[in-house]
């Protein structure tokens, strides 16, 4: 399970048409969807004050994924993007996001989609990362809960979170579970949140998506 947040100054290619193909942001981390296949897209209209926003999600089983573990062919993918709040905003935002306002189909182990998100819960102050949140269940019906294990008292930065992510811990199928996910908030004012994550158990199950919040 990879999953990936467009953030700013992270360039995302688009194909003709909408999908995300290419995302990279430079040294850290890449995906092509090339080779691989859309198991799910979709997208939504949010508005911060006076602007509408374009949120577009999708879903992705292979392409090729490279970071500083290597070159490897990922099970899914989850990418989402929006307008990225600026940073002269963002560098002091303070808000909580705790509702969902869309999301990505989920997708499983063995590539079953659906299942929703049922809560959501994310703590910017000062403009770091202070908590996050999620539950959910799956296609299969499995209930998946995890939150932020390594926000601390000081938090994230948004910066660092929108390009390195932090780790969740929590419940999936009644068992352990931890994982990854990143995120963004999106709109002049910050007043969306956007985020991709993935979570899994030691004996190989896992549930990976993306989601905005407000």
């Amino acid at each position: 399970v990879q999953t990936v947040t467009a953030a700013d100054g992270v360039p995302v290619l688009l194909d003709s048409t909408g999908n995300v193909s290419l995302f990279t942001d430079k040294t850290r981390v890449g995906y092509t969807t090339v080779g691989g296949t859309q198991q799910d897209k979709g997208s939504t209209n949010f508005r911060d004050g006076t602007t509408t926003l374009d949120v577009t999600w999708g879903v992705y089983s292979g392409g090729t994924f490279v970071d500083s573990g290597g070159v490897r062919t990922p099970d899914f993918v989850a990418l989402i993007t929006g307008q990225v709040t600026p940073a002269s905003v963002a560098s002091s935002l303070n808000a909580t996001y705790s509702s969902v306002a869309g999301q990505s189909k989920l997708a499983t182990e063995t590539g079953r989609l659906g299942g929703s998100i049922s809560s959501i819960g994310i703590t910017v102050r000062g403009g770091s990362l202070a908590a996050y949140s999620i539950g959910l269940r799956d296609a299969a019906s499995r209930a998946w809960s995890a939150s932020c294990s390594n926000c601390g008292t000081a938090g994230i930065p948004l910066t660092t979170f929108a390009t390195s992510g932090a780790t969740l811990s929590g419940t999936g199928a009644d068992v352990a579970a931890t994982g990854r996910v990143s995120g963004t908030p999106i709109g002049p004012s910050g007043a969306g949140f956007i985020s991709s994550f993935g979570l899994s158990t030691s004996d190989g199950r896992s549930v990976t998506g993306a989601v905005l919040a407000k």
